[in-house]
């Protein structure tokens, strides 16, 4: 059987209890503490101190010297119900009779100070609060159904109503109650009634209702004030539960805290909370992230689920418990006739234990209290940060054991924890030899399968990609080393970012894969991506993830190993890679530094699929617009000459590309296209039937060809004299018409128009379009003469074709209808010089009376004209004999209008409004005026 030492060994403990006054002659009715003072009220009013101090080594066993100070018998006339030691301002509080009464402690005489009682002189004070915080001491006196707040005045040292709060007024007579610098919580004496808070900032004294204190006790306000007193939460009993609220009033607690009794005293401990009803009973208080949302969670309005505190300790060796005290870690708790006194176990002792039952939280919280008096405030602060980091990763090991992985996690993180220790718990994240080196906790790392290892992977991607956010963030910064903590004895943290950069990238991409993560590409194309590529393609090909291998290839530069896999992969019938659209996207992106790779795996698919393929080099994105155009040309005349002539249709209608050798190519394309299939098509025509007219043949032919007359004569970057040497002289005449007419060689691009294609509307829409155009080099001023020659003297075409022709006899009425509808665009002389002599005057009188009427309107305007520039010329020739003939005299007293200096021998100017000006004056002003300056 083990014994009961070994059994409290087992078990944490966090008081010893010590009895230090036993059945006192007299009934306790109050008590205080500070330091090494306890003050004891009676219910006969007296008031006993007495000085408890520890002793060191006594061979008796007894740890406390106690000594009865001093005895105040006529303190009180009636019982002290309420003791409060105040020692920063030395004073003593008390509740007797009909007031609160204040007592200075400066000497041993409890002087009385002041006393406070209802400023209606109604009611007699049943409870009082005090706040002593930052902003001073603050005490508040309930009165029944009102409450008044009082300050603290140093220099008279007393209570004073504080200024802007009058008596506030009550639903109900007070039974417990807690006061902070802004605001009142309040219980009342009645079950289930409500608590409230009352707002005291603005003296308003707003009330708000919280809920119900229950229906079998009576309420209980305690305020939970940190060690710091910094910070403090509120503790509201309801029957045997209790409600932790924020200084909001929101829940700390998902669920209540629960003591085993309805407790009718608390005192608060950090960060135990001590319950007093007919035992003591003890229970942690832990601020923790178990309630993000600030929600108490409730079947009802008013009721709440029971749960457990996370720690118990029952004192059962006090007996009927009335009344606790504490100051600083010192806390006493009475009975009527006796005191015990608590004092916690040391906190190392408390946290070793605890740390062997795994309640990390709790060894956190005493953790950061902890404070060893032998150490400076900064040696202290060290200590306390080094143990609740290593609390921190025990706890971390514990949770990530108990499979809580995205909490254990989420703490690593928190601790900076080096991540290739980390990533090193969980199965085939690193290579064997690697993880060997480790050395983790015993028990720490669990067997991870199936479920297990897909739930720690989830959590664990989320974990990577929040550090490698860190990562990227220090190299932006060009930091070579981030903090990074160890998490295994062996070996030392790593915290070379560009080797944590590596570890993170190969893990997080393992942990994509294996999860089926979408994100698993994005993180491949990204630039900095830094994961091992052995590994990484091992666990690709593994787990036959091909497309994040061809992502990985891309990432790596090694496209000659995608452009295979993709191949490969594009005639798998269950492939996710199957067809060509995958290698065509990939070929898009690669660039001309890549061209050689573009030509040899872009074949097949323009071979296969001359369409999609041609994409390859015409998709609108960066990559393709910077191929070479000359080179993806040559190579695709070697595949298709119809895909060379959509690749440069696309250069040129799409693209905009504006160099002249591309223009070239696209006509001399089309020619040879139009020439081959030219030549079937008349081989195919019956014996004696004309050929269809150009552009309207049937099929292929007929639409490139007028594609290509199109653009011929629309486009004006080609050159025509390069091109004319490559059209044929005995074919494509219309073709040959429009270069011709393009280098302003109109006879021979007519006498085709006329004589070849026997069409007079194409050769009038033909001048039309060169007149209209104007383009230089294209005598687009003689091109109407050029038409009308062509008709009359048809022998003097030199195109070869034309001087095979026979019967081309002059075409007199064409001519003349030429001359007439376009009289005022063709010289008459040379028109006169042209005419046979032979044509009857008749013929041309329209044209002659057009052109006399013209001559003589164009001779009268211009005679109007000269006849205004000579009255002009009079008027000005008037204007400059007069200013010549006045006279201006200049003598020593006339100045200068603009810089009031005398004009003297210098140049200067007489304005027409008669002012005189230095001629330098007058030029600064103008221009000043003309950039808008001070002139």
């Amino acid at each position: 059987m083990p014994s009961k030492d070994d059994k409290e060994q087992k078990e944490h403990r966090a008081y010893n209890v010590k009895p230090i006054l036993e059945k006192l002659p007299l009934e306790i009715s109050s008590l205080a503490s500070r330091e090494n003072t306890l003050f004891v009220g009676c219910k006969n009013g007296l008031l006993v101190i007495y000085e408890i101090k520890p002793y060191e080594g006594q061979p008796s066993g007894q740890q406390f010297e106690i000594k009865l100070a001093k005895s105040f018998k006529n303190f009180a006339k009636k019982p002290i119900t309420q003791l409060t030691c105040v020692a920063q301002y030395e004073i003593l509080i008390s509740l007797s009779d009909s007031s609160v009464y204040v007592h200075s402690l400066l000497d041993n005489r409890l002087d009385q100070l002041c006393a406070l009682s209802d400023p209606k002189g109604s009611n007699l004070p049943s409870l009082f609060t005090v706040d002593n915080g930052k902003e001073g001491l603050r005490l508040c006196v309930a009165y029944r159904r009102t409450v008044q707040v009082y300050d603290w005045e140093s220099a008279s040292r007393k209570f004073v109503p504080t200024q802007g709060i009058g008596l506030l007024a009550l639903p109900d007579a007070i039974r417990s109650m807690a006061l902070t610098r802004h605001s009142l919580w309040c219980g009342f004496v009645k079950f289930n009634s409500d608590y409230i808070t009352i707002n005291l900032r603005d003296g308003s004294g707003t009330q708000r209702t919280l809920f119900s204190s229950g229906a079998n006790s009576y309420p209980t306000v305690t305020k939970l004030l940190n060690r710091d007193m910094t910070h403090y939460d509120m503790a509201l009993g309801s029957d045997n539960t209790l409600v932790v609220l924020d200084k909001k009033a929101k829940p700390v607690y998902t669920h209540p805290l629960t003591f085993t009794e309805a407790p009718q005293v608390l005192e608060y401990d950090e960060p135990y909370i001590i319950g007093v009803s007919t035992n003591v009973e003890i229970i942690s208080h832990l601020k923790d992230s178990r309630n993000p949302r600030g929600k108490l969670q409730s079947d009802d309005k008013h009721e709440v689920q029971d749960k457990d505190c996370g720690f118990r300790q029952k004192l059962d060796s006090i007996r009927s418990p009335s009344f606790i005290t504490k100051h600083g870690s010192v806390i006493y708790i009475a009975s009527k006739k006796e005191v015990w006194r608590l004092d916690q176990v040391p906190e190392m002792d408390q946290i070793k234990m605890l740390m062997m039952k795994r309640s990390f939280e709790l060894a956190l919280k005493l953790a950061e209290n902890y404070r060893d008096i032998k150490d400076t405030e900064i040696e202290s602060s060290n200590r306390r940060a080094k143990l609740v980091h290593a609390i921190k990763i025990m706890q971390a090991f514990d949770l990530f054991r108990k499979k809580e992985f995205e909490a254990a996690l989420k703490l690593f993180f928190e601790l900076k924890v080096d991540p290739t220790q980390v990533v090193g718990m969980v199965p085939d994240m690193i290579p064997p030899e690697a993880k060997a080196t480790f050395r983790y906790p015993a028990d720490s790392v669990p067997e991870l399968k199936g479920n297990d290892l897909t739930k720690c992977m989830n959590a664990l991607k989320e974990y990577l990609a929040d550090v490698r956010q860190l990562i990227v963030v220090a190299e932006s910064k060009g930091e070579k080393t981030m903090e990074s903590t160890a998490l295994t004895t062996e070996p030392p943290p790593c915290n070379q970012v560009d080797m944590l950069h590596q570890v993170v990238d190969t893990s997080l991409l393992i942990c994509y894969v294996k999860t089926n993560d979408s994100r698993s590409g994005s993180l491949l194309r990204l630039k900095d991506n830094r994961a091992y590529a052995e590994r990484v393609e091992k666990v690709l090909k593994a787990e036959n993830k091909v497309n994040e291998l061809v992502e990985f290839y891309k990432s790596k530069g090694k496209h000659k190993q995608a452009l295979d896999l993709l191949e490969k992969q594009s005639g798998q019938a269950n492939s996710s890679l199957k067809g060509h659209e995958r290698t065509v996207q990939y070929l898009q992106e690669l660039g001309a530094e890549n061209l050689e790779l573009i030509f040899k795996y872009g074949r097949w698919i323009l071979e296969a699929e001359p369409e999609d393929g041609l994409t390859i080099f015409t998709e609108d994105n960066h990559s393709c617009d910077q191929l070479p155009p000359d080179k993806v040309l040559e190579y695709l005349e070697q595949i298709n000459v119809n895909l060379a002539i959509q690749y440069l249709e696309h250069l040129i209608h799409t693209r905009k590309l504006e160099q002249e050798y591309l223009h070239n190519q696209l006509v001399m394309q089309y020619k040879n296209v139009v020439e081959a299939h030219l030549k079937e098509y008349l081989a195919s025509l019956p014996e004696g039937h004309p050929p269809a007219t150009a552009g309207e043949e049937p099929g292929s032919l007929g639409k490139t060809r007028k594609k290509m007359l199109d653009f011929m004569r629309t486009s004006i970057l080609y050159d025509p004299r390069e091109l004319l040497v490559s059209f044929p002289a005995d074919n494509l005449f219309l073709e040959r018409a429009i270069l011709l007419g393009r280098v302003g060689r109109h006879d021979q691009a007519l006498a085709i128009y006329v004589y070849n294609l026997r069409n007079d509307k194409l050769a009038e829409h033909y001048c039309e379009d060169i007149a209209k155009k104007k383009l230089p080099s294209s005598r687009w001023e003689s091109v109407y003469l050029s038409l009308f020659s062509t008709y009359l003297n048809p022998k003097k075409a030199t195109t070869t074709i034309l001087s095979a022709q026979a019967n081309m006899e002059p075409r007199i009425p064409q001519a003349l209808k030429v001359l007439e509808k376009h009289w005022s665009m063709i010289d008459l002389g040379e028109a006169l010089k042209l005419l046979p002599p032979d044509i009857p005057l008749k013929k041309v009188s329209n044209y002659l009376e057009n052109v006399l009427r013209h001559k003589t309107n164009q001779k009268r305007d211009d005679q109007v004209l000269r006849s205004l520039f000579y009255y002009q010329k009079l008027r000005c020739d008037e204007s400059r004999m007069m200013t010549v003939s006045q006279k201006v005299e200049i003598t020593s007293e006339d100045c200068c209008t603009v810089c009031g200096k005398r004009i003297g021998n210098a140049a200067f100017l007489h304005c027409p409004t008669g002012e005189i000006v230095h001629l330098n004056c007058y030029q600064r002003r103008e221009r000043g005026r003309n950039v808008g300056g001070i002139y």
